[in-house]
């Protein structure tokens, strides 16, 4: 019994294996743009379409950018439907972690909230743009577990993110962002001159922040 049940072991773990690199490798497929060394961990849920319009697809994640050397840690969850998600090169994040572009209409009359659809909406020629904004995760970015990131936020270079976090609005490179509830800025990283000895030895020099960009947050 205990040889059968090790050998369906065996089998399952494979199994699950296969089908895990076969669920990435469609999803992956679907995104707009994605650099080399992606890894992801199993499982996820990425929609980067709205999947109520017409092109629909259940594997669908065209609005979805990725940079190189990216990894996205197990039970990654992503929703572009009506924006954009921009992750950089080099940013890893832990499991758990959501990424949202939009919300749901809660300032409607006349209509439960669950009833209140954004085309709908938009067919009655109301503008919905408010509900839905892109979200830019710069390269170098590290976010911890069970961090959810929601729309418009743009996270700079270098920073990181501590788990737990709820981000709802936007930090400047090399910020360390947490805090029970929603995130703020807790520090920097590195001072400028760190940041500016760092940035010349991993960035061309096309890419470094300027001193005056750095000294305009930090100090």
């Amino acid at each position: 019994m205990k040889r059968i049940t090790k050998i369906a072991g065996t089998f399952l773990r494979k199994l699950h294996t296969f089908y895990a690199r076969e669920e990435q490798r469609r999803i992956v497929s679907t995104f707009a743009e994605c650099g080399d060394g992606f890894t992801m961990g199993y499982p996820f849920l990425i929609n980067g379409v709205n999947h109520y319009d017409e092109f629909a697809n259940p594997v669908d994640a065209r609005n979805i950018h990725i940079g190189d050397d990216v990894h996205l840690g197990a039970y990654i969850t992503m929703f572009a439907t009506r924006a954009k998600i921009f992750i950089g090169d080099h940013t890893f994040t832990g499991p758990f972690v959501t990424i949202m572009t939009g919300d749901h209409p809660m300032d409607i009359k006349g209509k439960y909230m669950k009833q209140t659809y954004k085309n709908d909406l938009r067919a009655d020629g109301r503008d919905i743009s408010m509900y839905d904004k892109d979200v830019v995760i710069e390269e170098d970015v590290w976010i911890g577990s069970n961090v959810t990131i929601l729309k418009g936020v743009h996270i700079g270079r270098g920073s990181v993110v501590a788990a737990g976090s709820v981000v709802t609005s936007s930090f400047p490179p090399y910020s360390i962002v947490g805090g029970g509830g929603k995130a703020k800025l807790l520090k920097y990283r590195l001072n400028v001159e760190e940041i500016l000895e760092h940035e010349k030895q991993v960035y061309d020099e096309s890419k470094r922040l300027t001193r005056e960009y750095l000294q305009s947050y930090i100090e």
